[in-house]
């Protein structure tokens, strides 16, 4: 008994199945479109002192780019917008029992709806291929595909570590909220199901708001993204530490060599490259400024101040103590480096007297002595700065 129904159930939704022709179909759009005389410049209510419930939602497919100099997003996904037709309702049963149908985009009335913080011309939603589904309710539900240019702030104060947070901003740009009211549907902003990740940003978090500021409404879709550090870290930041220490053994050469203010002006001209290439990576406004741009900065000044140090040294290395005398407080300095001590000879004879004979401190040993101070007091303060820079940003 039970297969019977089961088969006679099969069979009544099969011949209903078959009802659904061509000319059911033909039959409702000539109804709805020209008898009815459909305009699709009219807004679709029934009642035009109602407003018409347009709701919105995102899918996000992928971020394309992130352009830190135009600060320019480029993301790519498509809109879902639903809204009700009052002119395009029908009973299903007078049309064989057609649900829906899909119609081209431009042949139905549309909210017009665009990015207000776009970074190029503002343009149509969707294509002249696109359509749209209608409901046998009057529910219609558009979802154009786009490629989405908006502008967007960019904080680099902790670059390569920073996130940014950038906007999507969707307006009725014709419309009162009054006529068109606009809001998020169900979903919200949402990852697309084959989501492309990009090879220097990952989305962390996603959100929306829907702003009413007097008759204009505002659909806020919010993405962070946060940068991929890998390829900043192995090639700009771990160098550039490296290159920072390789300063120091400038003075390790000996001035006698003549390669010294040579390797000191190469190391100097090294974070001159590294600064235009991260100078180059960031954006041009004021309003923020990196922390490793402050950095390499810094270790610019140590190299400049290397530089002059060696010039002078390598001039001081051809002075003698009859063309120039040594200060005394240079003196003091140099022996208690090299840990020199006035050396006291006895002369034993008759009216023998004692002489102290004191050390005679060269221009020679002046110049490695502070090439044994700069040395170390250039390392504690490349790794103080290196310490504090890299820490704040850890810290946020």
């Amino acid at each position: 008994m039970r297969y019977h129904i089961v088969l006679f159930l099969y069979i009544l939704n099969l011949d209903i199945s078959l009802c659904q022709t061509g000319t059911n179909l033909n039959d409702l759009l000539t109804q709805l479109f020209t008898t009815n005389s459909y305009n699709v410049n009219a807004r679709p209510s029934n009642d035009q002192t109602v407003s018409t419930l347009v709701s919105v939602d995102y899918y996000l497919a992928g971020i394309t780019s992130l352009d830190e100099i135009a600060e320019k997003f480029t993301t790519t996904g498509y809109l879902s917008i639903t809204w009700t037709d009052d002119y395009l309702t029908w009973t299903p049963g007078s049309y064989g029992n057609i649900q829906e149908f899909y119609y081209p985009q431009g042949n139905v009335w549309k909210p017009d709806i665009s990015v207000q913080n776009g970074f190029s011309k503002m343009h149509e939603l969707g294509s002249s291929f696109v359509v749209v589904n209608v409901q046998s309710t009057g529910t219609v539900l558009w979802e154009p595909f786009e490629l989405f240019e908006t502008r967007c702030t960019v904080d680099t104060t902790f670059f390569p570590f920073d996130k940014q947070t950038c906007d999507l901003i969707f307006v009725c740009w014709s419309y009162k909220s009054t006529d068109v009211n606009m809001t998020v549907g169900s979903n919200g902003l949402q990852l697309y199901e084959d989501f492309t990740s990009n090879g220097e940003w990952s989305v962390t978090t996603t959100s929306y708001n829907v702003d009413h500021d007097g008759f204009e409404v505002k659909i806020t879709f919010s993405i962070t993204v946060q940068r991929k550090p890998q390829y900043f870290v192995l090639n700009i930041m771990i160098p550039v530490v490296m290159v920072s220490l390789l300063n120091l053994l400038t003075f390790v050469i000996p001035c006698e060599s003549g390669e010294r203010l040579g390797y000191a002006i190469t190391v100097w001209l090294t974070f001159a490259v590294f600064l235009t290439i991260v100078s180059g990576s960031l954006p041009k406004s004021g309003d923020s400024t990196s922390i490793i741009a402050i950095y390499l900065m810094l270790m610019l000044s140590i190299a400049t101040l290397v530089v002059t140090i060696s010039a002078i040294q390598i001039r001081a290395g051809f002075y003698s103590e009859e063309e120039k005398k040594i200060p005394n407080i240079i003196k003091r300095i140099v022996s208690y480096i090299n840990k020199k001590k006035n050396q006291v000879e006895e002369i034993k004879g008759p009216g023998s007297t004692e002489e102290k004979l004191e050390h005679t401190v060269t221009w020679k040993e002046v110049i490695t002595a502070f090439d044994f101070i700069f040395f170390w007091s250039g390392f504690i303060l490349i790794f103080l700065i290196t310490l504090i820079c890299f820490c704040y940003v850890a810290a946020n």
